[in-house]
């Protein structure tokens, strides 16, 4: 941090689980350690936060309001709980406003009248509040004050109606700037979010800009896809953005929301870091961040990078063939099927689920949405999606119960045209962008974790389009080519593994205790997962379960979940009541006699074994 000349890190305190039979969270012991890591970042001159929602119960979170009720019983719980983190000797308190990403929780009125308490508690510091790009939630009673807006407030805006002390931190997600288009969290781009942001400038208000520059769940890191050049140049447009837009009071800084330094994701947090103290071009800020490296191969690997990122925006972001040719997006399927990124990402059960469930109810999935594997050759929804689908009605009904051939064939001829040139493209690009890195003669870990970080990407790239190949094209064929498909994606695959394993040596883990569990599947204590932080990455989890879908025709969408809804929905993980429920439908829906193919989206009993666990087949 220091080296990146960053004064200010903020942490996420976990809350304790329902089982545990300890009160931890708000402990003297749990205080005396924060005293401790706190006094340590003052040492270095960093001011700390922590980031403690108001209500939120997902992912362990520990929350300032966690028994909502009557007002004076509430406004008891967080002025308590404020005093006690104060006296941890924190500098500034971070907050969100719904009980998840997606949902309000709290009344809009009850929501204002606590965030003015929390700062009346706080004093002079600061109560920094996160406006998320969730879409569709809404703060009744409350007008959007945007002279060129009228309607009700987005809720994740109405802390402009508490205190205007209070600090607005705009929060972008994933690979997309302020100026991209970006179909994920139910938006098409995040023009509304930017246009927030100038508006308070405009209005004096503070703010601090929130961008992600890595998605540890699913997305990126975690696949992993070697991003960071496009990331690096999403935050060097923002800060053009940022610095463009006229207000009566400058931007008081950036917070970077990060999840890991580990395949090359080192290179964008650090140029976030640059930009958000000086302007740069990204060449510039790439030459300024390689100066530890002699001048002729830093001058040719910035510039690599910066091709890089130029594509990756092409083909990732913006879905655009050489020539300028846009592709449309699939029949009946989001924008983001247009593009990419929608089929290298990561997905697993849960949010496969979560995906289709959210276009057949029109709301936004927190991924670009695209067309499955099963969608090519699977002519009607599975059966746990028919009843959300005939929930909408209509035409809806007809399609969930009658079927979609007629959407199967569209979409295969939509992947002949479109899909495949696109992925045929993506491809053989990043293939000749990793092979540059063969030619700059620059020895060092750095330079090598950026240069297998390529390859991976590379071959990620390679294994979908053998996949989408073989799954649109190849449907009940044994000929050469379709056998082709799976020869090729296997020994990808292969190369990928040894890879990861590879670069697990380089990662600096034989530091950690060895009850540190990064690269395993473990309980999920005290976190709401139950692997451990590289797992998915290491293992390729991804990778192999669009390889075995695919290999083995799965059409169930929960196959492969390794997320725990009732670990990440419920404050404290759920008790021993929400545990015996979930017991109760697991069995309901899967059991000697049937198996519905909901059941899996339940929750994983133990690691998924993909490649052997034939019983999570479902043809």
């Amino acid at each position: 941090m220091m080296a990146q000349k960053q004064n200010y890190i903020e942490w996420m305190l976990l809350a304790d689980r329902h089982s545990s039979k300890t009160n931890f969270e708000l402990s003297d012991e749990r205080r005396e350690r924060l005293r401790i890591l706190v006094a340590a970042a003052h040492a270095r001159g960093i001011e700390v936060g922590v980031d403690v929602p108001l209500s939120l119960k997902q992912q362990h979170a520990l929350n300032l309001l966690p028994s909502p009720g009557r007002q004076s019983h509430n406004e008891e719980q967080v002025r308590a709980r404020v005093r006690w983190l104060r006296s941890c000797g924190f500098d500034h308190l971070g907050t969100e406003l719904g009980t998840t990403e997606f949902t309000r929780g709290l009344h809009a009125a009850e929501m204002v009248r606590l965030l003015n308490i929390t700062q009346e508690e706080l004093g002079p510091q600061k109560v920094l509040v996160k406006n998320h790009c969730s879409t569709n939630q809404y703060a009744d009673g409350f007008t959007d004050p945007r002279p060129s807006h009228s309607g009700v407030l987005n809720f994740n805006y109405l802390n402009y109606f508490a205190d205007p002390k209070i600090v607005s931190m705009p929060h972008t997600v994933q690979a997309y700037s302020l100026s991209d288009p970006a179909p994920t969290y139910g938006n098409a781009d995040f023009s509304d979010l930017r246009n927030w942001t100038s508006f308070l400038l405009q209005q004096g208000r503070p703010v601090v800009f929130y961008p992600e520059t890595a998605y540890w769940v699913n997305y990126d890191i975690s696949v992993p896809l070697f991003l960071a050049p496009t990331y690096a140049s999403d935050r060097v447009e923002d800060a053009d953005s940022l610095d463009a837009m006229s207000g009566t009071v400058p931007l008081l800084g950036q917070l970077n929301f990060e999840s890991g330094w580990q395949w090359g994701y080192w290179l964008a947090n650090s140029a976030q870091a640059l930009v958000a103290w000086r302007r740069e071009s990204l060449q510039s800020a790439f030459l300024r961040l390689l100066r530890f490296m002699p001048q002729k191969p830093r001058v040719a690997l910035a510039q690599l990078l910066v091709e890089f990122a130029a594509e990756q925006r092409r083909l990732l972001v913006k879905g655009l063939r050489r020539g300028g040719v846009q592709t449309p997006p699939a029949p009946g399927v989001g924008p983001g099927s247009a593009t990419a990124m929608a089929y290298i990402q990561g997905s697993e059960g849960l949010s496969d689920f979560a995906s289709l469930a959210a276009r057949y109810l029109g709301e936004g999935a927190p991924q670009p949405d695209r067309v499955h594997f099963m969608e090519l050759w699977r002519e009607v929804p599975s059966s746990s999606l028919r009843l959300l689908q005939a929930i909408q009605g209509g035409s809806a009904v007809t399609d969930a119960f009658l079927g979609t051939d007629r959407l199967r064939w569209q979409r295969q001829s939509w992947f002949q045209e479109h899909l495949r040139p696109l992925l045929a493209e993506t491809n053989a690009t990043f293939a000749e962008l990793a092979r540059r890195f063969e030619r700059i003669p620059a020895p060092g870990k750095a330079f090598q974790d950026l240069a297998v970080s390529a390859r991976m990407l590379s071959l990620r790239c390679s294994q979908v389009l053998a996949l989408y190949e073989y799954s649109a094209m190849c449907r009940g064929k044994e000929t050469e080519f379709c056998q082709s498909r799976l020869t090729l994606s296997r020994s990808v695959l292969s190369a990928a593994q040894a890879l990861a394993e590879e670069r697990a040596e380089h990662m600096g883990l034989e530091a950690l205790d060895r009850g540190t569990r990064v690269l395993e599947w473990s309980e999920p204590i005290p976190t709401a997962y139950s692997y451990g932080y590289l797992w998915a990455a290491h293992t390729l989890f991804y990778w192999r379960r669009d390889q075995e879908m695919v290999e083995q025709q799965i059409a169930d969408v929960c196959f492969g979940a390794i997320n725990d809804p009732v670990e990440l929905g419920l404050a404290g993980g759920g008790g021993p009541w929400a545990r015996w429920a979930q017991s109760v439908m697991q069995s309901a829906l899967s059991n000697r006699l049937w198996h519905v193919e909901l059941a899996k989206c339940l929750g994983p009993p133990t690691e998924p074994k993909l490649g052997a666990a034939k019983d999570m087949v479902m043809l």
